[in-house]
């Protein structure tokens, strides 16, 4: 089964909590990149702007680290290492 890893993370621990620990696992290999992106109303810059904005801020002041680990951190069911994962804005719906 191949699929985004955060889901992968949580089919995995439901597995454990139904006593199929052991049965599977989740290679330590990457087999593409995989962005996120938010859609939006075409054309709607402002918007556009705000979102960016917003979510480099929180990128900037560590928030985005925080609800990282709250929901993937070491401590959780889930857990995936956030690497070298950064956000940034991808300026093409600028244009």
């Amino acid at each position: 089964m191949t699929t985004d890893e955060s889901i992968l993370r949580g089919s995995s621990a439901c597995l454990r909590r139904n006593r199929h620990q052991g049965k599977y696992e989740i290679p330590d290999l990457q087999i593409s990149m995989e962005p996120y992106g938010i859609g939006m109303r075409k054309g709607d810059a402002n918007f556009l702007k705000f979102v960016n904005d917003t979510l480099l801020e929180m990128e900037k002041n560590g928030e985005a680290k925080k609800i990282f680990v709250k929901w993937f951190g070491p401590k959780t069911e889930s857990p995936i290492s956030r690497g070298n994962f950064m956000i940034t804005a991808d300026r093409m719906g600028l244009e």
